[in-house]
């Protein structure tokens, strides 16, 4: 994830805005950050399932790269906490930062 991200990153700096993507999967951005910004853009996660992009298409002006967790399933959302101790919860990386993550002892 980190990894698109440093490239849609590096798009914006020469852009000023990220990829007018609204798209759903980080498929739909390959054009924009390759292979200027990134050789080959991974698609699938750890579990090889896809990459979810949600853009802004309009304007670029934000963007978030998220992971389904183990076993691909989109849970409700951003909890309330950030870091989780479960591979099955969502990761979401958005504008640079990741705002929830995994962490520590994984309790599945």
């Amino acid at each position: 994830m980190r990894s698109i991200a440093t490239a849609v990153e590096q798009y914006q700096v020469d852009f000023n805005f990220y990829p007018k993507v609204a798209g759903s999967t980080v498929r739909d951005i390959i054009n924009y950050v390759t292979p200027t910004y990134i050789k080959k853009m991974p698609v699938n996660d750890g579990w090889n399932m896809a990459f979810a992009w949600v853009g802004d298409s309009t304007n670029g002006n934000d963007y978030t790269i998220i992971c389904y967790g183990k076993g691909g399933s989109r849970d409700s959302g951003l909890s309330s906490e950030p870091r989780t101790t479960s591979f099955t919860a969502d990761i979401y990386f958005s504008n640079g930062q990741f705002i929830q993550w995994p962490e520590g002892l994984q309790i599945d």
